[in-house]
């Protein structure tokens, strides 16, 4: 039947033809079967296809080191209440009524005797302007200087003089402690700027006799704290009562105020 299929022909098994045919045929099988049994192998059949296609693809392979990046974050603990608290605390301007620096601001003081030590270096004293420095409880502590304030022009003869500012005190006195803190508020009293008509009176009260009096020095270093806390404890005052006034508005303060307020109207 094979040979038939094959060659379109029947041949007789039993003749010599026959058998050397059968011969060749099992020695054909024998010698495929293997190769045809591994071929469709499941271990091996993927390998000789992938070894084919490297082989007519000549393809190369490269393997790239990786590389691992550590970061490290450095955690910080957030500011406790205190720790605001404090820094507030010391950012407020007490003029160094807090701290014994008193010999440390003599010093400074003693080194300025004309106004030129504190920047103005014009002879001739300009027109004195309406304008004056706030305390610093009523807004002073947030005003611009007057030189800073729109319409200020030196080149103008009717300008007035410049205001000395706190930050330029520091630079001229080369510090920024309770020290300076007490020479600027003996010269600036409670607001946030000195004026140098104010300056040249008190630096003319410090050099009696062309020698430094520590005694007078110190009593405006008293006034200018004495300006500064009065002002802080009239402001603390009016908001306070008015806080008091809208919590509790029937406590005796608030009555009073009312029937003070009639009496003028009725009046």
């Amino acid at each position: 039947f094979l040979h038939m299929s094959l060659f379109g022909t029947k041949m007789d098994m039993s003749t010599p033809n026959g058998t050397r045919f059968i011969k060749r045929l099992a020695f054909v099988i024998i010698t495929l079967l293997p190769k045809i049994a591994s071929a469709f192998s499941p271990t091996n059949r993927v390998p000789l296809r992938l070894n084919a296609h490297i082989h007519q693809k000549h393809v190369t392979t490269t393997t790239t080191p990786t590389t691992t990046a550590t970061t490290t974050t450095r955690l910080h603990a957030a500011p406790s209440p205190s720790d605001k608290d404090y820094n507030y605390l010391s950012s407020f301007f007490t003029g160094g009524a807090f701290d014994d620096e008193d010999d440390a601001a003599i010093k400074i003081a003693s080194k300025l005797k004309t106004v030129r030590d504190l920047g103005w270096t014009d002879p001739t004293p300009r027109r004195k302007g309406s304008t004056r420095p706030r305390h610093r409880a009523f807004g002073g502590s947030t005003e611009k200087a007057l030189q800073d304030k729109a319409g200020f022009d030196e080149s103008n003869e009717n300008c007035p003089d410049r205001w000395l500012t706190q930050d330029e005190f520091y630079a001229i006195a080369k510090s920024s402690g309770p020290a300076a803190d007490t020479v600027f508020v003996a010269l600036a009293g409670g607001g946030a700027f000195a004026e140098r008509d104010v300056c040249e009176t008190k630096l003319a009260g410090w050099y009696l006799n062309k020698k430094f009096n520590e005694e007078q020095f110190l009593k405006d270093v008293k006034k200018g704290r004495t300006d500064l806390a009065l002002g802080w404890a009239v402001f603390l005052g009016i908001t306070g009562t008015s806080a008091l006034c809208i919590v509790l508005p029937t406590n005796p303060l608030a009555k009073g105020l009312e029937a003070l307020i009639n009496a003028v109207l009725k009046g």
